[in-house]
């Protein structure tokens, strides 16, 4: 079910409060955005589904809408402010995966394109420590109502281009499953479905 959208007067008057309250910051560039996306993605969510799940469920359902409340969480981490339009990029819906499989679905805003590098200079950048910030597009919450399991997966940017089907498991390691679909959320869903029969 996608997020009821707001009326522009209302917008408007969140946006003239957002302003006062955090005149001081700068305003988020899309590099910060693809940076609070991926904190959210990869520590934040992996974190409250596998540690505090009723946390979760709890803030999903209470916390409207849910994607705005993730933006301001991860725009306090890096001390920047957001516009209504960038808060409105972080979306949420949720699609079930059978008659006891809830999904939650998590969109970030669409993140710069990542430059295509050589096997050379990939792997220079490797060697330098320097790991590439790959940006996720989304996050999906799987939680098998009957047998109480969650998984986790996400669908971000590939230093090949083209995109990463990835997982986070309970111990916090975040795996790569190989190439996935285009960023878009019905393949993304799809994609999941694939997987989990294959």
């Amino acid at each position: 079910m996608p997020e009821p959208k707001l009326p522009d007067s209302l917008l408007q008057t969140l946006q003239d409060s957002l302003e006062k309250k955090d005149s001081g910051l700068p305003l988020a560039t899309a590099q910060d955005l693809a940076r609070i996306s991926y904190g959210l993605a990869y520590i934040v969510l992996p974190d409250l589904v596998y540690r505090s799940f009723e946390e979760f469920l709890k803030s999903w359902h209470d916390s409207w809408p849910m994607g705005w409340m993730l933006c301001d969480f991860g725009c306090s981490k890096e001390n920047v402010r957001t516009t209504i339009e960038q808060k409105a990029a972080f979306k949420t819906t949720t699609a079930p995966f059978g008659p006891n499989c809830d999904g939650y679905f998590v969109q970030f805003p669409t993140p710069p394109p990542y430059p295509i590098l050589s096997e050379e200079e990939f792997q220079a950048l490797i060697a330098s420590k320097q790991r590439p910030r790959l940006a996720p597009y989304f996050a999906a919450v799987i939680h098998d109502r009957t047998s109480g399991d969650r998984n986790y997966f996400t669908l971000g940017q590939s230093p090949a281009g083209g995109t990463t089907f990835r997982t986070v498991t309970e111990e916090g390691e975040n795996c790569n499953l190989g190439p996935g679909p285009e960023p878009d959320l019905a393949k993304f869903y799809q994609h999941i479905v694939d997987f989990a029969v294959g």
